[in-house]
């Protein structure tokens, strides 16, 4: 019998050591393949496929729960399962299914009654680079209506919005409107002529006023849609996507909202909300099309304006009051699943390790029993402790607390297992045989910097700057 090394038996999977971007890696396979059903996203991804299959308010909706836990996963699951029809994804979306039947019948139920009728909603993802929240909504559906090479629904409001840039000059802007007058004259061009020929959606009119934007506004370049109201904007391409027979509406993500929340509280104001409420209650109220929004936050709404007044805090309970909240919150069971897959055993191998190091497995097992932080859950103790190896029992317990407070987007539970330079990838990689397992010490190890200079968790950095001292 082979003396198995810890690197002969796991291959952790490199796709855990990143945080899924729903706008860069929407559409990548490899991620419908790298799903691992657990209790916890299944019963989250359930809400979410059960709400695009009926009207209510929950169309709106807010999803809460902390870094590293597999919220974008999940919701990049929902995403793909709505709108990914390709060959590939339809064959691993059908391997999901075979793997969910065995952890939530529900959900997999649900995805073959989707798929079966061929559902389908356009993927919009809001990410928190504009800090002006109308520019962040109509850039994301101009960009994701440009991916569906569905330009042509972006509703035709150009020759409108001119009409109405040029009205705003006249009444508000008296140099900039003379200084449009004296464009038209240099072009030899008649303002009522040039009114007359946007009137009648004349192209080479609208391609003029762009040019004379640019050049009496230094460069600004002519964007109808920033004097768009958004919400009519976005019923507006729904209708228009379900008039196509290709889509049945759209889901709205609004990914990182935590971040723009932050932002917008580091400079003492209170976001936008107009536009997140109005969006909400359309969304809430909409039947066909069908219009779904989500929010991915690690707290609720309400909790990121506690240093904020008492007037701004009350605008935030106000649009918190707009989104039915879905916790993300993965049970003990449900952590071992995802560390496994993380992991990637080699069931043979592994089985044969735990042949040769029977009695050191019983003792760590006897150890557990005895500490009594391990009872009260489904598995049996021994259960939990085969699924920790090549980690201590305890070490995987400080892991799963510790990340849920601590972990931010380059440091989560996954990137602990899966990155090569985390200090179990060392542990692994210096075993050569025998019985070993990875101590405690290695998580604080791996968090307890980005804990001190990241961390929102007051009472934690304290706890690390003490320990540090």
């Amino acid at each position: 019998m082979a003396a198995w090394k810890y690197s002969d038996i796991l291959t952790p999977n490199t796709q855990f050591q990143r945080a899924i971007n729903l706008s860069l890696d929407l559409g990548k396979t490899e991620f419908i393949k790298s799903y691992i059903p657990t209790q916890a996203s299944a019963s989250v991804l359930s809400k979410y496929l059960r709400s695009a299959i009926a009207p209510g308010s929950d169309r709106a909706s807010i999803l809460i729960g902390p870094y590293g836990k597999g919220k974008s996963h999940t919701l990049f699951m929902a995403l793909s399962i709505l709108s990914d029809y390709s060959k590939e994804a339809s064959l691993l979306i059908k391997n999901v299914v075979e793997a969910l039947a065995d952890v939530h019948t529900e959900t997999a139920q649900l995805i073959r009654n989707i798929r079966s009728e061929g559902k389908r909603l356009l993927p919009i993802i809001i990410n928190d680079r504009y800090l002006d929240i109308r520019q962040a909504f109509l850039a994301s559906l101009k960009s994701a209506l440009q991916q569906a090479d569905l330009n042509e629904l972006m509703p035709h409001n150009y020759y409108q919005q001119c009409l109405l840039t040029i009205n705003r000059w006249e009444t508000q802007y008296p140099d900039t409107y003379q200084a449009f007058l004296r464009y038209l004259h240099t072009n030899d061009i008649k303002f009522i002529d040039f009114e007359n020929k946007l009137k009648q959606y004349d192209a080479q009119a609208l391609n003029l006023f762009r040019d004379c934007h640019k050049k009496i506004l230094s460069g600004a370049e002519f964007d109808p849609l920033i004097e768009s109201d958004v919400p009519t904007l976005y019923n507006q391409v729904a209708m228009a996507l379900v008039a196509t027979g290709k889509y049945d509406g759209m889901f709205i993500v609004f990914d990182e909202f935590g971040k723009y929340l932050e932002s917008s509280v580091s400079y003492r104001e209170s976001p936008r909300f107009k536009v997140l409420q109005d969006l909400a209650e359309m969304c809430g109220r909409s039947k066909t099309p069908c219009m779904m929004m989500t929010c991915i936050s690690h707290k609720a709404i309400s909790e990121y304006a506690t240093k904020l007044t008492a007037s701004q805090q009350s605008s935030f309970r106000t649009v918190e009051g707009r989104f039915t909240p879905i916790y993300f919150t993965s049970t003990f069971e449900g952590s071992f699943s995802l560390i496994s897959g993380a992991l990637g055993r080699n069931r043979t191998r592994y089985q044969e390790f735990l042949n040769e190091h029977r009695d050191a497995f019983e003792q760590t097992v006897h150890e557990c029993k005895c500490l009594g932080c391990f009872s009260g859950y489904q598995s049996t103790v021994e259960e939990i402790v085969r699924q920790c190896i090549p980690m201590h029992p305890l070490t995987t317990l400080a892991l799963m607390k510790l990340s849920e407070r601590a972990a931010q987007n380059e440091r989560t539970l996954f990137t602990f297992l899966a990155d090569q330079s985390s200090p179990l990838a060392e542990f692994i990689r210096k075993h050569h045989g025998g019985y070993a397992l990875a101590p405690v010490d290695l998580v604080y190890e791996y968090f307890h910097i980005s804990i001190r200079e990241n961390s929102y968790d007051q009472e934690l950095k304290d706890l690390v700057i003490y320990a540090d001292s």
